[in-house]
């Protein structure tokens, strides 16, 4: 555990240690490589080292042992400890007696002492709702008791529309530091093409997206800019959140980022590893994604961070990463030689806000195309940030199209007078103008085909000009809350496309519903040729805010599927899924807890098919599974009640219909298994998944993956 938590101040605080530094394989091999030295003085490699000892204003080496004190104690010797160290707990009629610090804060009352010698206490005063670190009678440290417990930032009130994708923009999901109490610390997405890349998503990100109806399927990557908690605890809720998704950053910061959240979480490095992609990034070479060009550098930070400049049709975006910049201050690092001259270069040339191109005449006569790009420049605590006050003094023409993130919220909230900065506001859309070829679309129908390219059985719609026909068909809808959107025992005459809002399904057999986000398709059911196959199996209603769709009339679905090869290919899917949908397995598996709370509609329409590869059936006291043995199926129980046991044979649980059962560390790592299942009931039907099956299904959900590890059955 020590190690661990090591490992977590080193990574977050400090940094890695240099024998960690991977630039060798992070810069292009035209770029000046090799360590500052004497003999090697042009280097354009960076020090994260002595660049942060230059940003630290006492120029101190830290180490995690200045930061934290560890002390291994047992059950045994835990009394001792605190009557050793003064760990008391005093309850206000002044008794006292010895408590963990864990009980008092749980109790929110009396005060415990840290350590007698020097009076240092933790208090809670109870008129400020604050917790209070005290030494003699001087406050050190304090902090409001509501900050421990957040509150979810809700948004739907935004919401009344479908999301426009722009072809090229910025939709800012936060744009605060992590020392701000009331904002969101800053992560945005970049568009380009109407496909999103994210940058160090905020916490809760997943929940944001849904509530501004942007289909999250439109974001297929994530940039990495650094290991500080800030910038990364939401990247590693992102990778659990979705399917697998794409990270681009250096391997320094992703070796860095390994060690962090593998300390944090316990999983094994290879564990996390398989739960997203890694693209390196390479300083000097530059990448394409989605259609546009992506540079990245290294920033001047305390700990390793990248920043980026994407180009695309003309115009650009330029992110400065959190850094410091700040020409004196390079001047100054260039002359006690914390950095070299290649470094120095960089920093200042390639800087932010050195990257405008005004018109130039070429020696033969050739007009330059001016260029002039969009930045997002970070501002947070100086002295290892930019101070607002550096960025106000900038040229007007910089300033133009200059904003500022990472800032505190009230900066903007309530601006002084004359004050000249400005930022994207939280949950809003920085459109970038670009030549387009929809440019004679409305507004509204361009957000169709974004929208259809989202949808899982349009994956062999990969030409424009093929969604183009689904789109001609398409009605948008609209349906206030509360309504009902299909009615049990009605026909579906229709298929849909979540556009905006939430829609309801009701199961009956939870009497709870499950919920249909922007991008999800319902009413598969309607491509069947039978008008029982048709039937609406539970009620669907519109949930809190209107709700949009795009609608597909059986008919002229139909047909326009009919007429192309991919478009067959497509039906084949619908027809099979409803096939599916229609039958009990699909109330069934909503039982399961990790199931209906986990997995969107289309992770559920996977796992259901699981369900049809084998089907046993078991009297009272059957044995399903001896333990001890290599488990190759995990247990989805259908009906009636199953016993598992230790291996004592001792009875340990006893469950039911919904349940899935298994030694899930067991069945990933190929090893015995520690539980044997044996039927309670006369009646128990279980279905059996093969270990193969279920370890794709959770290769390729990461997010499910994690909710079952540890466990040894799910209800």
């Amino acid at each position: 555990m020590e190690k661990r938590i090591r490992n977590i101040f080193q990574e977050t605080l400090l940094g890695p240690a240099r024998e960690n530094y991977c630039l060798a394989q992070e810069f292009a091999s035209d770029l000046s490589g090799g360590m500052l030295s004497k003999q090697n003085p042009d280097t354009q490699w960076p020090d994260f080292v002595q660049e942060g000892l230059a940003l630290d204003k006492n120029g101190e080496v830290i180490s995690v042992d200045a930061l934290i004190h560890f002390e291994t104690i047992d059950t045994f010797s835990l009394k001792a400890l605190g009557q050793r160290r003064g760990v008391r707990c005093r309850s206000r009629n002044g008794s006292t007696t010895a408590a963990s610090t864990s009980d008092f804060l749980a109790r929110e009352k009396g005060k415990v002492m840290l350590d007698e010698a020097s009076n240092s206490y933790l208090q809670y005063c109870f008129k400020e709702k604050k917790y209070i670190v005290r030494e003699q009678k001087r406050t050190i440290a304090q902090i409001n008791s509501e900050f421990l417990k957040p509150k979810p930032i809700h948004t739907k009130r935004l919401i009344t529309e479908p999301f426009e994708v722009p072809i090229f923009g910025i939709t800012m999901l936060g744009n605060s530091h992590g020392f701000d109490p009331k904002g969101t610390t800053t992560g945005f997405i970049v568009w380009t093409n109407r496909r999103g890349i994210m940058i160090d998503p905020p916490p809760n990100s997943a929940e944001v997206l849904r509530d501004m109806s942007i289909p999250y399927r439109l974001i297929d990557g994530m940039i990495l800019t650094h290991c500080h908690a800030d910038h990364d605890a939401g990247a590693f809720q992102k990778i659990l959140a979705d399917s697998s998704i794409k990270i681009y950053t250096t391997q320094t910061i992703m070796d860095s980022f390994l060690r962090k959240y593998t300390a944090i979480s316990g999983f094994d490095t290879f564990f996390v590893k398989g739960l997203f992609v890694f693209d390196s990034v390479k300083i000097g070479e530059t990448k394409l994604i989605h259609g546009a060009y992506w540079d990245f550098f290294y920033s001047l930070h305390v700990i390793p961070t990248i920043g980026f400049e994407v180009q695309f049709a003309g115009e650009g975006i330029v992110y400065s990463g959190d850094t410091c910049t700040n020409f004196k201050l390079f001047d100054r690092m260039k002359k006690e030689k914390r950095i070299g001259t290649g470094r120095y270069n960089d920093l200042v040339n390639k800087s932010p806000l050195s990257r405008w191109r005004p018109v130039d005449i070429l020696p033969d006569g050739t007009v330059t195309t001016p260029y002039k790009p969009y930045i997002l420049h970070e501002a947070g605590v100086p002295p290892i940030h930019t101070p607002l006050e550096y960025l106000s003094k900038l040229a007007p023409y910089i300033l133009d199209r200059l904003f500022v993130v990472h800032a505190d919220s009230s900066v903007f909230d309530k601006p002084k007078p004359g004050f000249k900065l400005k930022t994207i506001p939280q949950w809003s859309t920085l459109i970038i103008p670009v030549d387009d070829h929809h440019a004679d679309v409305s507004v509204f129908d361009m957000r169709i085909p974004a929208a259809l390219s989202t949808v899982h059985f349009f994956k062999h719609f990969s030409d424009p000009s093929h969604l183009a026909e689904l789109s001609a068909i398409a009605k948008v809808k609209e349906y206030e809350p509360g309504a009902i959107f299909a009615k049990k025992g009605d026909l579906w005459e229709s298929a849909f496309v979540v556009l905006a809002g939430t829609l309801g399904e009701i199961f009956e057999i939870t009497n709870k519903t499950a919920l249909c986000y922007v991008g999800d398709f319902v009413g598969e059911p309607c491509m069947l040729d039978g008008a029982e196959e048709r039937v609406i199996r539970n009620d669907h209603v519109v949930l809190d805010d209107k709700l949009f769709v795009l609608e597909f009339p059986r008919e002229l679905f139909m047909k326009v599927l009919l007429a192309s090869e991919h478009g067959k290919q497509t039906l084949k899917e619908i027809q099979n899924v409803a096939s599916y949908i229609n039958q009990p397995t699909w109330d069934l598996i909503q039982l399961n807890s990790v199931v209906f709370n986990n997995m969107n509609r289309f992770q559920k329409q996977i796992f259901q098919r699981l369900l049809s590869q084998e089907i046993s059936r078991f009297t009272s006291h059957q044995v399903i599974f001896t333990g001890g043995e290599v488990q190759d199926h995990i247990y989805f129980v259908a009906d009636g009640l199953v016993s598992v046991h230790n291996k004592h044979g001792e009875e340990i649980f006893l469950v039911g219909r919904g349940s899935m059962l298994s030694d899930v560390n067991a069945l990933k790592d190929c090893h015995s298994s520690s539980i044997s299942l044996v039927a309670h009931s006369d009646d128990v039907v279980v279905y059996k998944i093969p270990r193969v099956a279920i370890l794709n299904f959770w290769n390729n959900f990461p997010g499910i993956k994690v909710q079952c590890i540890d466990k040894l059955y799910i209800k």
